[in-house]
Parts: C-alpha cells; sequence; structure tokens
C-alpha cells in the first residue's frame, strides 16, 4: 500500500521520473564510476525541493543518489542521516557509483566521494528560512503540530545557525574562519531570495537547462501563531547566521560577474 506522503507526490513529472529509472535499471543503470562528481548540499527551507526538479530532469535517474523513486519508496520521503548515508556506502558504493549525490548533508561530506564533486547550494536570509522551518514543522510533524514557537525554538537549537553549521560551524569553537574557507570552496552559491536570477546563472555557468519553476511545498493558507516576542526571539537567535548569509550573498555577486563579464 502507498504511504500518503509518496501519493501526494506521484504527479505526471513524477511518474516520468520513476519510469525512466526503471527502464535505465532494465538495460543495466549507470551504476558505474562517474569521471566527474556533483554534490547538491542542500540546505532545509532554502527552494531545494525546486532545485531538485532540474537535476531530475538533466541526470540520468539511476545516476542521482537518491533519485526520486528512491527517495519516495525506499527511503520514505527523507534523506537518510549523514550516518546512514555512510553506512549504505559500505554497501552499495553510491558515494563511488553515483554521478550526483543531494541531501540534508554538511560540506565535510565530499570528503567521502570517490572525487573531489563540483559543489552546488542555496542560502536564505537566515530569520525567512527558519520562520519556514517552524511552519513546516508545525504542519509536516506530530511532534510540533500543537507545540507553540518557543518550544520548538527550544527544541532545535540548530535552527538559527543551521546554514553557518552545515559548512562547519561549530558555536563553542566560534570558528567562523572554517565556516567561510568552506564557503569559498562551493562552487556555485545560489540565493534563495534571487531564484530565478541564480537558476540564470547556474545555467550560463554549467551550460545546464534548469528550469527556474519554484516548487512550494509549505500550506498556503496557514496562519502561524506567533507573538511579537517570539519574533524578537527568533530574529535574536537568527542573528550569528546573518554573518554567513551575507558572505554567501557576496560570492553570489562575484560568481555572477565572472560568468557574465568574463
Amino acid at each position: 500500500m502507498f504511504d500518503k506522503i509518496v501519493i501526494e507526490h506521484l504527479n505526471i513529472k513524477n511518474i516520468k521520473y520513476i519510469l525512466q529509472y526503471g527502464m535505465e535499471k532494465i538495460k543495466g543503470g549507470t551504476d558505474r564510476a562517474p569521471d566527474q562528481q556533483y554534490f547538491f548540499m542542500h540546505i532545509p527551507k532554502t527552494a531545494g525541493t525546486s532545485f531538485l526538479t532540474g537535476i531530475y530532469d538533466n541526470f540520468e535517474q539511476s545516476s542521482i543518489y537518491p533519485n526520486f523513486f528512491e527517495l519516495q519508496f525506499i527511503n520514505k520521503s527523507k534523506y537518510l542521516s549523514r550516518k546512514d548515508l555512510i553506512a549504505h556506502n559500505d554497501r552499495t558504493k553510491v558515494l563511488e557509483q553515483r554521478k550526483i549525490i543531494i541531501g540534508h548533508y554538511p560540506f565535510a561530506l565530499r570528503d567521502h566521494f570517490k572525487l573531489d564533486p563540483i559543489v552546488f547550494t542555496f542560502f536564505r536570509d537566515p530569520f525567512k528560512r527558519a520562520l519556514s522551518e517552524i511552519i513546516h514543522l508545525k504542519t509536516k510533524s506530530p511532534r510540533y503540530k500543537d507545540k507553540d514557537v518557543d518550544f520548538i525554538i527550544d527544541d532545535r537549537p540548530r535552527l538559527g545557525t543551521l546554514q553557518s553549521r552545515m559548512l562547519g560551524y561549530k558555536p563553542k569553537k566560534d570558528n567562523y574562519d572554517l565556516a567561510l574557507k568552506n564557503l569559498e570552496k562551493i562552487h556555485f552559491v545560489g540565493i534563495t531570495e534571487k531564484y530565478e536570477e541564480s537558476i540564470k546563472v547556474f545555467n550560463k555557468m554549467y551550460q545546464w537547462d534548469f528550469n527556474a519553476y519554484r516548487r512550494n511545498t509549505a500550506k498556503k493558507d496557514y496562519q502561524l501563531d506567533i507573538s511579537e516576542k517570539q519574533l524578537e526571539r527568533l530574529k535574536e537567535i537568527c542573528a550569528p547566521d546573518y554573518k554567513i548569509y551575507n558572505e554567501a550573498v557576496n560570492r553570489f555577486s562575484r560568481i555572477k560577474n565572472q560568468i557574465t563579464h568574463p
């Protein structure tokens, strides 16, 4: 029996990805060592779901991990944890044989690839990102459905600094220098607030055909019950992440200038 979440994702386009994967498996798939690897570091709530459509449209399904079929039917609509992915890789060698790896994994995952991967990611205004994550948790997770914003903030200490942490930042070490160095190593940095512009630059940079169509998985009619005091608290915990976000915006501007004015 299909899971409800899987059924919700079975539109015509996604059925195409499933059929494509099936045909590729019949023909032997592409589970062979690639000559180039890519890593989409999907930071949650930064338009990554929209970017996934471009990945599915531009790569063979059997060259992606996880592809649409694996993500929805095997992984139950969730990425494996980093620990589980590495354990899975020990059995299947996906980090050696797949061309592109996608997921909510930190920059440090690239050390586990067979080849030095080309890394893509998107950054978003930290406050907007955190607010979007809270709405996602309230509408999608039974744990948080009836909880207030203060509970979620207390329960998720990474909420305000997630983007920095994805780059290796650890508050106790106050090692923003490491996060900034890793940011400079990312090959393409897009900005959620400039999504269409980011996709245009990305396509020109790699000569691909990613669509700028935005897929929004949030409930459009959902009204979050949040007080002014909670809004201020949320802004306060997000403040440290702006150091990385502002540098990401600058990095995107530099990439854009290099591509448009070589």
